[in-house]
């Protein structure tokens, strides 16, 4: 061995012989190279593994289940605090050479094994809540927090209860704020599942006193109390007064309240709940109105507010804006708008909004799990097949798949998640071809056919169905015609007409009726009047006209309330219509119409769309 040293010995080279000498001075190497390597740990881990698998210094067994598992002490208190308080401090495992792990599966221990030995880890639907279970018993954080990522993703509203007790009982927040959430923004389908009627009452009135809860109104709050229950009367009417306390009673409309007590099947819980709600029966409203202001006084002001998250917001989009000119040569003055405004329909404010990347009117939007999208329109007279949606992280407008053919004063609705374009003009005729697309896929594809043709109508779903109303006929007809669509199985069924004929109407649904403002006739200019068709009857009924007439307005719902936005008025002789600018609200319970001031800016063929 001395041998060999000596003959490399000439190999190593005095470090000052590397220093060279120029005229100008001297350049010198540096002294020192700082080298990390990316292979090494990945390199050591290998080994390890490989000796662990040929049973090579393992100096540990454990015994899980009825399996035995050879491992290497060291290793283990590297990797993982539980076992190195269990293998070094003096207890009696520390000298034992087979140790006993209670409470976790084989097949998962095999798993945390592998990972501490190699880093790799196979996280499935079948093994990640095990994983998380036995990743918090041992303390192995990374294994932790990869398994309660996956299992975010995997949330549902027949699930997010069970995921919210689990991530609870072994202390993890991420999981048990993303499972809250989610339970938060979809109380709507959670409250319909089997995991809602197993809930404790503690945990329900926690979850019922949310401001997150993502409703459209308060009586859906009211509905999942009542139905939690009713699921078993016997033992749960103790906690009817105790559950009902979280619900906001003042804000719901009296007829659904009550609509739902006569409708409740246990006697005992329907006169119970009748009692308590006596107050507020529509009949006894004049009676009780005193006793209604004294319990008022006594109910924090929260009670006559929406909750946070149910705060109906307006987004204003597009439209065209027309500046205030005497005669047709008003025309020249439209501008088409890329604005976007946000109208807080509780506090009744404006505020900005980032604007769509290309100013269109005419055009349609739809909303799908709070992403907005805004669909075809025109202009500067070209049609558009542009689509583009808000992305709420960035904060902006993206470009999606263009639909199939440019399109303007078409329909658009959502039905189970996916786009329905309907009609409108294509080029210089109308569109017959009814497009879908699926946000998910974006992909634009022709469904089916409409059943008549028309453009500037009123289009809307419910429960399924598409409903059409009103519109011009290719032949340029106001019409009073009204058809409901399956876009499931294709078929078009004509329902009772509109008393009066409108085209530029807008339509909305409200408290189980279709509602259709406002239009053009004709004979009659710009429209004022209302029509609510019922869906039981088939009935429409004029009810309260608008404060003005408005033709190509927006129209939304929110908190029980029919949204009117902008539009155009009625024109004088040799002048252009003028532009609105205006809002206003229709109560149902009241039958009136209020005033809601001014908008930033006067628009025409906007779209709305309730966030």
């Amino acid at each position: 061995m001395h041998q060999i040293c000596n003959q490399y010995m000439f190999l190593i080279v005095p470090m000052c012989r590397l220093t060279t000498c120029r005229s100008n001075g001297c350049l010198t190497m540096a002294d020192t190279q700082v080298h990390r390597s990316d292979t090494h740990a990945s390199t050591i881990l290998n080994g390890l593994n490989r000796l662990r698998k040929d049973h090579i210094f393992c100096d540990v067994q454990l015994q899980v289940g009825s399996q035995l598992f050879q491992a290497h002490r060291l290793v283990l208190s590297a990797c993982s605090p539980y076992f190195d308080a269990l293998l070094t401090s003096g207890l009696s495992e520390t000298h034992q050479d087979v140790i006993n792990i209670q409470g976790v599966q084989p097949n998962i221990f095999e798993h945390l094994l592998g990972f501490i030995y190699t880093g790799h880890l196979d996280v499935t639907t079948s093994n990640a809540q095990g994983l998380l279970f036995a990743a918090d018993m041992f303390q192995l954080n990374e294994i932790k927090q990869i398994s309660a990522s996956f299992l975010k993703l995997q949330l549902h509203s027949s699930n997010c209860l069970g995921f919210l007790r689990f991530s609870q009982a072994l202390t993890c927040p991420e999981l048990s704020t993303a499972s809250r959430a989610y339970i938060h923004s979809k109380i709507s389908e959670v409250k319909g599942e089997e995991e809602f009627f197993d809930l404790d009452v503690e945990t329900l009135i926690e979850i019922l006193q949310s401001e997150d809860l993502r409703v459209d109104n308060e009586y859906e709050v009211f509905e999942a109390a009542m139905n939690w229950i009713s699921h078993d009367p016997p033992n749960r009417r103790k906690h009817l007064v105790r559950v009902l306390e979280p619900v906001r009673i003042p804000i719901i409309q009296p007829a659904q309240l009550f609509r739902y007590v006569e409708e409740c099947k246990d006697l005992s819980l329907r006169i119970a709940t009748g009692k308590l709600l006596q107050d507020y029966h529509p009949r006894r409203k004049s009676q009780a109105s005193t006793k209604v202001s004294h319990a008022k006084s006594l109910l924090p002001s929260k009670y006559y507010q929406p909750r946070k998250s149910s705060r109906k917001r307006l987004l204003v989009m597009g439209g065209y804006c027309k500046k205030n000119s005497e005669g047709w040569s008003g025309w020249g003055n439209t501008t088409t708008l890329s604005d976007v405004e946000l109208y807080d329909s509780f506090d009744q404010t404006w505020h900005p909004f980032p604007a769509m990347q290309q100013p269109r009117s005419g055009f349609g939007a739809a909303v799908i799990g709070g992403t907005v999208y805004a669909i075809g329109g025109e202009h500067e007279s070209l049609l558009s097949q542009n689509v583009e949606k808000y992305d709420a992280v960035e904060n902006c407008w993206t470009k999606m798949s263009p639909l199939l053919c440019p399109r303007s004063s078409h329909g658009v609705c959502v039905v189970d998640n996916k786009i329905y374009v309907f009609g409108g003009w294509v080029g210089l005729e109308m569109g017959a071809d009814i497009e879908r697309c699926d946000p998910d896929d974006d992909v634009w594809t022709v469904h089916d056919r409409l059943a008549s043709l028309r453009s500037n109508f009123g289009v809307v779903s419910h429960e399924g169905l598409v409903y059409l109303a009103g519109g011009a006929s290719d032949t340029g007809t106001e019409l009073r015609l009204v058809e409901s669509y399956n876009p499931v199985i294709k078929e078009w069924t004509q329902l009772a007409s509109m008393r009066t004929r409108r085209s530029q109407c807008a339509m909305a649904v409200l408290d189980d009726a279709l509602y259709v403002v406002g239009g053009y006739n004709s004979s009659k200019n710009v429209l004022s009047s209302v029509e609510r068709y019922s869906l039981l009857e088939d009935k429409w009924i004029k009810v309260k006209s608008m404060i003005m007439p408005r033709a190509c307005a927006g129209v939304a719902v929110a908190h029980g309330k029919l949204y009117v936005v902008g539009g155009k008025g009625s024109s004088r002789p040799n002048t252009a219509p003028p532009t609105l600018d205006t809002m206003e609200c229709y109560d149902p319970e009241t039958d009136i119409w209020i005033d809601l001031g001014r908008m930033t800016v006067g628009r025409c063929e906007a779209a709305v769309a309730v966030l």
